[in-house]
Order: structure tokens, then C-alpha cells, then sequence
């Protein structure tokens, strides 16, 4: 596992969603969860992101990079995925540590935040406490 010692089996369930607007980022947090035994799905803006989810609603969480150049980043994605009934669990990640969502996820509709540059064992600790160990 790319996280650390975990001996135990992958516990994660469904279909998690990651947009970011760097190739390789989505390839390495996408392998990172699906080691979690998370279904990954790739997306490269906000747009593409909530066209997903109006076909696939069964989404179980996502993770969303704050600002995307030249297209809709996360702020404004969970903004309207929340409008559409959206429950599940929506991080955001972004290296602009100071930005007012960053310091405040739940008041811009996420669930909780993670500051990049971030190491693997970081990501699985916040979607082990929001996603797997409330289903067990």
C-alpha cells in the first residue's frame, strides 16, 4: 500500500471522484484511494465533475482542487453540487493554505480540507475518519 503499514484489506466502498486540473496529481491521488478499495473516477475541472455526477449520483465522495485555471474549480463545483442534493462527503485541496476556504471548508460546502503538497498517509487519515470508519 502506498500509505504506510497497513496490513489489513481495503475497506474503502463505492465510487469516489478526484478533480484536478494536474494529470499527474489525479493519477497519484487516484491510486492512493483506490488502494483504499475506492472505485476512482478522473476529472479534469468542475464542470466535467458535476456532469459526472448528474448521470452517476451513487458518488460516495470526492476531492476537489480549489482553483482551476481557465475553468470551474472546486469552490464553485461543490456550490453547485450541493444546490443538486448532493450529501456525500467533498474535500478540497489547494496550496493556497491562507485562502478563506481552506480555513473555513464547511462555511463553502465542504466537508473538511487538506493542504498540498500532502503525503499519502495524510489523505488516507481523512478519508479513513470521514468515509470508511463511519460505515463500519
Amino acid at each position: 500500500m502506498v500509505a504506510g503499514n497497513h496490513p489489513h484489506e481495503p475497506e474503502g466502498k463505492g465510487v469516489f471522484l478526484i478533480m484536478d486540473d494536474e494529470e499527474e496529481l489525479r493519477e497519484i491521488f487516484g491510486k492512493i484511494i483506490q488502494q483504499l478499495g475506492f472505485t476512482v473516477v478522473l476529472k479534469q475541472n468542475g464542470s466535467d465533475a458535476i456532469s459526472y455526477y448528474k448521470s452517476n449520483p451513487q458518488i460516495v465522495g470526492m476531492l476537489f482542487d480549489l482553483t482551476v485555471p481557465g475553468a470551474m474549480g472546486g469552490k464553485e463545483a461543490v456550490a453547485e453540487l450541493r444546490k443538486l442534493g448532493a450529501k456525500m462527503p467533498i474535500f478540497v485541496a489547494s496550496g493556497y493554505a491562507k485562502n478563506p476556504v481552506m480555513s473555513n471548508p464547511l462555511e463553502h460546502g465542504f466537508t473538511a480540507s487538506i493542504c498540498k503538497p500532502f503525503n499519502a498517509d495524510e489523505l488516507v487519515k481523512i478519508l479513513n475518519f470521514y468515509l470508511i470508519a463511519p460505515t463500519k
